[in-house]
């Protein structure tokens, strides 16, 4: 045998081995890493990341295993590429595509590993938990935000005062909660099976790493990952229950388990009917902005936009400009991201997006309760519900350090239930639904009429916020280079008379002509003013002023919370532009609202009665 034939041998017996899937795993992880730390070279590692699958031809074997949710993750992954085209600040898009390319990695990597390497996968992933509570011990400042519990900040302080300064970017408490929520449950299911394996190493491992991730969890006071975690750990137990007590009940565990899910979610029905405030009272509760109708708030105006960009999203690491132009309307940056996964997925990759994640993680849940039981398991199911209950108020797996980890639990969940026998006609099914949901959005005309105006809304955020927040998005006054923009928009239009966002967004075109008697018959629409979005209700309402209409402008601006500190700036600067009549209008507005003893504030997520 030629030295070459031993080598191409050698390397091919490799290849096929348990450690070179091991070794790939670590390798895609490590990418991922460098690619959140260094997103403008994400591009060449992603490239790097292929490199263990483009290995495994040489083992005659495919360089990506056939999973149930291939289909789903092309979709996931495509949506994410218009993502990038959406975008009004591609070097942005870019880097966060590279980073859900690099999750992608993960996942296969993962659904690769063979049952041999359940041990060291499982001592990776305590591993990953340690280098999440490190990162963030190591960034956070826990001086200037401090914690809510006096113990926790002590004891922040106390490590602040001894840790090196490495200069690393501020993190999100929320967002290393969160990931941590979903990890920890791992490190419980290691040291269960290194107790019942008599394994010391194991057990050491799991339980020092455990307890480094549970200090970072704590010290990152984020109550909405803590109760999570809670409600994670109880399901599992409540899951371990009916495991023991279905042989003597002679019940099957999954029979139990649902009807023990049945009584708990009819209980937290009857708390939210009977709890002062109802779903508000009980959101009053919740960590995070000042108050439960402010965190609401955010969500509704979240949803409001998405309703603008629905095919296409309005792009990756967008949501900033988008909010704060279209919602808010104010020229600065507020909030980076939506406080909720589903929100934050559907803005920026759209429907299908959504919905092909929606996709991955019922069938990712679906397996586990087809799957054998076993620790795993129950961490598995800990860690779903830790995930699917703090991204509801907050989203640690999409926007911001924790998009890594996005596919984990898929990944780790195909270990857990065996692959279907044929893929064929689920496949079919697939492509059918596609093709109806493409048929249409081609052939029935409000659905036309929609994509027109998600191109055009594109079009024209592309343009507005290109350079934002360092370039004011009222800085460019050339109204020529919205000329494609509207166009879309009015053909949306003569589709659907009544399509909001055309119209929303042409009434912006010409208050940007200083056309306001046109712009307000954009802006009417044919609804109460409490259902009209809060930026045309804002445009609206300031648009009914210039035109000195003050009484219908209080109807709209009194649900504005910064509308009277705003109208009296606007009083002011009216007459240096030459129009005192504007200014005058501007000053009787900010009486107006004076007398209604509303907050006076310039925070646009002040509350309002």
């Amino acid at each position: 045998m030629s030295y070459r034939s031993g080598l191409a041998s050698a390397m091919a017996s490799y290849v096929a081995s348990r450690n070179f899937e091991l070794a790939a795993l670590v390798w895609v992880v490590a990418g991922a890493l460098f690619i959140s730390l260094l997103p403008q070279f994400g591009g060449w590692l992603i490239a790097l990341g292929f490199l263990p699958f483009a290995l495994r031809p040489l083992a005659w074997r495919l360089p990506f295993p056939r999973t149930p949710f291939d289909f789903f993750v092309l979709i996931f992954l495509l949506t994410a590429g218009v993502g990038v085209w959406a975008a009004y600040d591609p070097a942005a898009a870019w880097a966060k595509f590279w980073v859900l390319a690099g999750a992608l990695l993960i996942f296969y990597a993962l659904a690769l590993q063979p049952s041999e390497n359940l041990a060291p996968v499982m001592l990776g992933v305590c591993a990953l938990g340690v280098w999440v509570a490190a990162h963030f011990l190591l960034a956070f400042n826990f001086v200037d935000q401090p914690s809510d519990f006096g113990f926790i900040r002590r004891l922040g302080e106390a490590w602040l005062a001894v840790r090196p300064e490495l200069g690393l970017a501020p993190v999100n408490t929320n967002v290393f909660g969160g990931v941590l929520a979903m990890l920890l449950p791992f490190h419980l299911a290691t040291a269960l099976r290194a107790w019942r394996t008599g394994s010391r190493f194991e057990l050491g491992w799991a339980v020092v790493t455990g307890a480094v991730s549970a200090c970072g969890l704590l010290l990152t006071s984020s109550r909405a990952a803590w109760l999570a975690l809670a409600a994670g750990l109880a399901l599992w137990g409540l899951w371990a229950a009916c495991v023991w007590l279905a042989p003597r009940l002679h019940r099957g565990a999954e029979r139990l388990f649902g009807g023990a899910m049945a009584l708990i979610g009819a209980a937290l029905i009857v708390i939210v009917l009977v709890y002062p405030g109802g779903l508000l009272g009980l959101a009053n509760r919740l960590p995070g902005l000042q108050s439960g109708y402010s965190r609401m708030a955010l969500w509704a105006e979240a949803a409001s936009l998405t309703s603008d960009y629905p095919l296409t999203g309005g792009g990756l690491d967008s949501f900033a400009g988008h909010y704060a132009r279209y919602e808010l309307v104010i020229p600065y940056k507020l909030f980076e991201y939506a406080h909720n996964l589903p929100l934050d997925v559907l803005f920026e990759q759209g429907v299908f997006g959504t919905l092909a994640l929606v996709a991955i993680v019922l069938g990712s849940l679906w397996r586990l309760f087809t799957a054998e039981t076993g620790n795993l398991r129950g961490a598995m199911l800990a860690a779903w519900a830790a995930v699917l209950l703090h991204s509801l108020v907050d989203d640690a797996l999409y926007s911001g350090a924790g998009t890594p980890w996005l596919f984990v639990l898929p990944g780790l969940g195909l270990w857990l239930a065996p692959q279907p026998a044929s893929q064929r006609r689920w496949l079919l099914v697939q492509t059918a639904a596609l093709a109806l949901a493409g048929l249409a959005v081609a052939v029935i005309p409000t659905w036309r009429a929609v994509a027109l105006a998600n191109a055009g809304a594109v079009e024209m955020a592309r343009l507005e916020l290109r350079g934002w927040p360092e370039r004011n998005w009222q800085d460019d006054q050339d109204v020529g280079q919205l000329i494609p923009a509207r166009a879309l928009l009015e053909q949306a239009l003569s589709l659907d008379p009544q399509n909001r966002t055309a119209r929303y967004r042409l009434g912006l075109i010409w208050l940007r002509q200083d056309d306001v008697g046109t712009a307000v018959g954009y802006f009417q629409m044919p609804r109460l003013p409490s259902d009209i979005p809060r930026g045309m209700a804002k445009n609206l309402g300031y648009s009914y002023t210039w035109l000195g209409r003050i009484d219908e402008g209080v109807d709209l601006l009194r649900t504005i919370p910064e509308a009277q500190y705003e109208m009296e700036l606007y009083a002011q600067w009216w007459p240096t532009v030459g129009r005192p009549d504007r200014g005058e209008h501007a000053a009787q507005m900010a009486r107006r609202l004076a007398e209604l003893g509303l907050p006076y504030t310039g925070n646009p997520l002040e509350s309002l009665p």
